[in-house]
């Protein structure tokens, strides 16, 4: 079971989950929907914690945070994807837009 809670503020958008027994996929965006998050586990090639991060007007970067610490992506202008791809660690793992 995946379990979510969001917040969102002026400036980010962060989602959680604690299910890693299986490939998924999560889809955010912001409440005006100029921002979109992308985060999920995969199994395919390594257990892999990743969130792809994209705003259409401001810049922004992807991060998240596992039992391995924070990760964060570059910092990208509007329209450009930020990304981060790690191995999965820990039992939790939280998703971030910041912008």
């Amino acid at each position: 079971m995946i379990t979510t809670n969001i917040c969102v503020s002026a400036e980010s958008t962060v989602r959680s989950a604690n299910s890693f027994t299986e490939s998924w996929e999560r889809y955010a965006s912001t409440p005006n929907r100029e921002g979109s998050l992308t985060y999920g586990f995969n199994t395919f090639a390594i257990n892999e914690d990743y969130v792809w991060a994209q705003h259409d007007t401001e810049y922004h970067y992807a991060a998240l945070f596992n039992g391995d610490g924070w990760h964060t992506g570059q910092g990208r202008a509007a329209g450009i994807l930020s990304r981060v791809d790690v191995r999965h660690k820990g039992s939790s793992v939280t998703y971030y837009l910041y912008y």
